[in-house]
Parts: structure tokens; C-alpha cells; sequence
């Protein structure tokens, strides 16, 4: 198919969609067009127009949610380090669900792990320092640990925090903070870690009623490590 809108931007392309939004032909080449194409705004039009076209009954819904999953991988290759770490989290919590599609999450997590090992080989440090820790819920790029960095926290569903720990007991960890500490994934000096982390938490606060749900959380954590690995 030759590329008819080659010369229009990505807001003219929606423009565009917007405009022709029962239109099969044009949303067709619109599609196409929009394939070409890797910035995010791109890819998330292209979303809109490949949904548009299954709506209309002449896109295969299947193929839909195929793309969709390959427009997701293909936006993580221009993501910040933050924003691949804010994808890590969220694909995780999904993977507590059981109606989620775990082949399809398996595959975006392998994308953020290929990303870190091949991009990442010296420390990362974020770029808008301040305005990145804020949205990750991080104090500060030094104190903040490995567990902090990927999203676990005592207030989190079980399922969820504990989906985390799974799941980032297998992972590639990025050269952030601590990371040489936490060994190889799967290993057992990962285990030894993870278990040493979630005491060290639960250590200083035993005494403090105010600190019994928290302390609760991370005594069963490690139980539930010690269980699963």
C-alpha cells in the first residue's frame, strides 16, 4: 500500500480521524501511515484508529488486540528509564488478575528487561530528578531501596505486593541504588536478600504499635518467600 499521508503530521492524521471516523478507506490508509511511525503520539492514534476500525466491523477484533500489544512494545523503546520503571510496575500488578492475559504481560516485561540490560550498563540516574521520584513515590535516588524503586509497599493488596516479589525475584534488575547486592535473578543470593531487606524493614519497628500492621505485612512476606522459593 503506498503511504498517502507520508506528508502529514501526526496531528494532522488525527485531524484527519477525527474527521473521516466512519470512513473504512480512509482510516485504512491512515493506519498504515501511522505504522511508520514510533513516537508515542503516534502510537497512541494509532490505537484509536485500529479500535475505530474493529467498532466498524471490517478490522478483526484479534488482530486489534495482536497490534495493540506490539504498539505497546514498540513505545517502550522510546520511553525514559522512569517511564519503563512506571510500565514495569503497572504490568506487574497485573499479573495478581487472574483474567489477564500473562503471555501478553510476559512478553512486555521481557521488553523492559532486554531495554535495561542493553541501554543501561552504567548507573541510572533520572533525568528531572524531582519531578521523576515524585511520580515513582521515591525520596531520593540514594536512600530509596530496590523494593522502593519497583513499587512495593506495605499498603499494597497482598496479591499485588506479592506479585511483585515474584516477579522481581526472577527479574534484571537495572544498575539503580543497590543493585549489585541483589546477585543474579532466581539465585540464591537474591532469596538471602530479599529476606535480609524485608527484616531489616520489620526490625526497628517490632516494638511499636504503631507499626503492627507494617511489621505484620513483612513477617508474612518473608514467610511467603521463604515458602515459594
Amino acid at each position: 500500500m503506498d503511504r498517502s499521508y507520508i506528508d502529514k503530521t501526526t496531528r494532522e492524521l488525527e485531524l484527519l480521524f477525527e474527521e473521516s471516523f466512519n470512513g473504512y478507506d480512509i482510516l485504512v490508509k491512515i493506519d498504515h501511515e501511522l505504522s511508520f511511525r514510533r513516537r508515542q503520539k503516534a502510537i497512541n492514534l494509532r490505537g484509536k484508529v485500529q479500535q475505530r476500525l474493529a467498532e466498524l466491523g471490517e478490522y478483526p477484533k484479534e488482530k486489534v488486540k495482536q497490534n495493540s500489544i506490539e504498539i505497546i512494545i514498540n513505545s517502550l523503546y522510546e520511553q525514559k528509564f522512569s517511564e519503563t520503571l512506571h510500565s514495569w510496575r503497572s504490568y506487574v500488578l497485573k499479573l495478581s488478575d487472574n483474567q489477564c492475559n500473562k503471555e501478553d504481560i510476559r512478553r512486555i516485561l521481557d521488553t523492559i528487561y532486554e531495554i535495561w540490560e542493553g541501554n543501561f550498563e552504567d548507573h541510572v540516574f533520572f533525568i528531572l530528578v524531582d519531578d521523576e521520584l515524585r511520580s515513582l513515590n521515591i525520596t531520593d535516588n540514594y536512600s530509596s531501596g530496590i523494593l522502593s524503586h519497583f513499587g512495593y509497599r506495605v499498603h499494597v493488596r497482598m496479591l499485588e505486593r506479592r506479585s511483585i516479589l515474584v516477579e522481581l525475584m526472577n527479574a534484571y534488575i537495572p544498575p539503580v541504588v543497590n543493585y549489585k547486592e541483589w546477585g543474579r535473578s532466581n539465585s540464591h543470593e537474591r532469596k538471602k536478600k530479599m529476606l535480609h531487606t524485608l527484616s531489616g524493614l520489620a526490625f526497628p519497628h517490632r516494638n511499636q504499635k504503631e507499626f503492627i500492621g507494617a511489621v505484620k505485612v513483612w513477617d508474612d512476606d518473608c514467610e511467603f518467600i521463604k515458602k515459594y522459593f
